[in-house]
C-alpha cells in the first residue's frame, strides 16, 4: 500500500532522508487511522519545521494543523490554521480548514453542553425521587 512505499522510501535514505521523504512519509502516516502514526506524522513535521526554513514550510503548516485536527486537539489545529492566514490571508485551503476547526469544536461543545444537560436532569430526577421518599 501506499504508507508502506513511503515508509520504505524513508528507511532507505536513514540516516539522514531528504526532507522530502520526511514530508512524504509524515503526510503518510497522517491520513492513517492509527492514532499512533498520526502522532508520529505530526512529530516528524515537527521536527521538520524547527530544522528551519524549506521548500515545505507552507505545507508542513497545513499538514500540522491537519494532524492536530485528526487527534482532536483543536487549540494547536486553530493555531497553525491561523499561521498559515497570516502568511496568506486569502488563502482559500486555510480558510476552509480553519472554519472546518471551529465548526468541530462548536459541535463538540454543544455534544459536551448536552451530556452536562442529560447528566444534571437525571441527577435531579434521582434527588427528586430520593426526597418523595421521605
Amino acid at each position: 500500500d501506499q504508507l508502506n512505499i513511503l515508509r520504505k522510501t524513508y528507511e532507505v535514505e536513514l540516516p539522514n532522508p531528504t526532507d522530502e521523504s520526511t514530508f512524504n512519509y509524515a503526510w503518510g502516516l497522517l491520513r492513517s487511522p492509527n492514532k499512533k502514526d498520526t502522532e508520529t506524522g505530526l512529530r516528524m513535521l515537527q521536527s521538520l519545521k524547527a530544522k528551519g526554513p524549506s521548500n515545505f514550510d507552507r505545507d508542513i503548516v497545513y499538514h500540522l494543523a491537519i494532524g492536530h485536527l485528526r487527534l482532536g486537539s483543536y487549540t494547536e489545529a486553530k493555531k497553525y490554521a491561523e499561521v498559515l492566514l497570516r502568511q496568506e490571508p486569502n488563502n482559500g485551503q486555510a480558510l476552509s480548514l480553519k472554519r472546518h476547526i471551529e465548526r468541530k469544536v462548536r459541535d463538540e461543545g454543544m455534544v459536551g453542553m448536552a451530556l452536562v444537560g442529560g447528566a444534571v436532569a437525571a441527577g435531579a430526577f434521582v434527588l427528586a425521587k430520593l426526597m418523595s421518599k421521605r
